[in-house]
């Protein structure tokens, strides 16, 4: 019955999140901006003269590009759609659902209150409404992040040598996605593997997997006398000041907690402080779970914290490091460690005996729901039902368009 119970109200998630999701992108009803017309002219230069990149999008920083697995993740979305831009935000979409899916199926066999919840709350956060309205090299990180963080807590649940491998391919191919957040992936994998048994071995394969992913930019970089690397290595030791100012440790130190709080109070439909207040209580739970030894506690929710736990705290430290200002986009995949330690906190808390915590988050992820439900029923009303005169909306792009093009299609000749 339990069982049943669950896969109804993920199917149920699904359908809504799916039905929102696509409601707010119909009519051509998003962003359409030079990024956007950048990725989509570098995907049909490849389908039209069959030339393979090497190099993806340009990033904040002149001289560095990113490595070209956007443009090839996006690239059977582009053939299918003639090259209509629609496609690839539907694309997106289709890839995030199915993200939320893999993380009810790959939790369920294992512990089903965490499955339907881990599964509903990424679904259902801020953030991922956000990233699937329009089509950015930035915007899949939290879907990513989850996978990476998936098969992160598989290797610690059931070790082997083909998924360390899989690890550092993945690893390697989302940091040629947005590289200023999937950098942390290389360092969390390489001290996870370091804490296991055989850790050379794990560090080897891992990197087995991993430095093949690096090919087309080293390609690139013995094509171009080492720009990127002299690029990147000038602005992250200070000595460009390309994206801005070095910033004092006080500056840096709050700047990173304002980045981190606006993260955070993209999972839940609660506002800044009470996600917040809710993330301190569900980090002092754990740690007075760990010192006390509850009983009944669920092995599997607590193991999922620790990993998210671990990668928020490598993330900070790694953010400290930098030397500017952070931009809001590099940390999107932040999103879903929160969502996943919010998880994990009501899978723990549904095994106590005092039913009375459960039922407080219940009203939370109830109050939540019903502020997602209030906030897209005006996103609609006002951004769909009504013409947007926002000039970078693809359908204002359209009209345009249609003038000089003559209404013809998108079709690749």
């Amino acid at each position: 019955m339990v069982k049943k119970f669950s896969i109804i109200l993920v199917i149920l998630t699904l359908l809504f999140s799916s039905l929102i999701r696509t409601i707010e992108v119909s009519n051509n009803n998003f962003a359409f901006t030079s990024d956007q017309a950048r990725d989509m002219l570098d995907i049909r230069h490849m389908v039209v003269s069959k030339i393979p990149k090497i190099v993806g999008p340009t990033t904040s920083i002149n001289g560095v590009f990113l490595g070209p697995f956007w443009y090839y993740f996006n690239l059977p979305a582009f053939i299918i759609g003639h090259g209509n831009p629609a496609t690839l935000v539907y694309w997106n979409i289709f890839c995030y659902q199915l993200t939320g899916f893999l993380i009810w199926l790959y939790f369920k066999k294992k512990n089903q209150t965490l499955a339907v919840v881990t599964s509903i709350l990424f679904l259902l956060m801020p953030t991922g409404f956000s990233v699937t309205r329009y089509v950015w090299n930035a915007n899949p990180m939290p879907m990513f992040t989850a996978l990476f963080l998936l098969l992160v807590f598989d290797i610690i649940y059931k070790p082997s040598k083909i998924k360390k491998i899989s690890l550092g391919i993945i690893s390697g191919l989302f940091l040629q996605v947005e590289a200023a957040f999937a950098i942390i992936f290389l360092p969390f994998s390489l001290i996870l593997l370091s804490k296991q048994k055989h850790k050379l071995n794990n560090i080897k394969h891992f990197l087995f997997g991993f430095l093949p992913t690096l090919i087309p930019q080293v390609i690139f970089e013995l094509r171009h006398n080492f720009i990127m690397t002299k690029t990147f290595f000038n602005e992250f030791t200070g000595s460009s000041d390309m994206l801005g100012n070095n910033l004092s440790l006080i500056t840096k130190i709050t700047d990173r907690f304002l980045n981190f709080k606006n993260q955070l109070s993209g999972t839940l439909y609660l506002g800044t402080n009470l996600v917040l207040l809710l993330f301190v209580l569900a980090i002092l739970f754990f740690i007075y779970q760990s010192k006390t030894n509850l009983k009944n506690t669920n092995k599997q929710a607590n193991q999922l914290f620790l990993i998210s736990f671990y990668f928020l705290i490598t993330s900070a430290l790694f953010y400290l490091i930098f030397p500017n200002k952070l931009k809001h986009w590099y940390l999107f995949g932040l999103s879903t460690p929160f969502v996943f330690i919010f998880a994990s906190l009501f899978a723990q808390i549904s095994k106590l005996k005092n039913k009375l915590p459960a039922i407080l988050l219940i009203v939370l992820f109830s109050i939540s729901l019903v502020n997602l439900i209030q906030q897209h029923t005006q996103i609609i009303k006002n951004e769909v039902f009504v013409k947007s005169t926002n000039p970078s909306n693809f359908a204002n792009r359209l009209e345009n368009i249609d003038i000089i093009y003559n209404s013809e299609s998108y079709l690749i000749e």
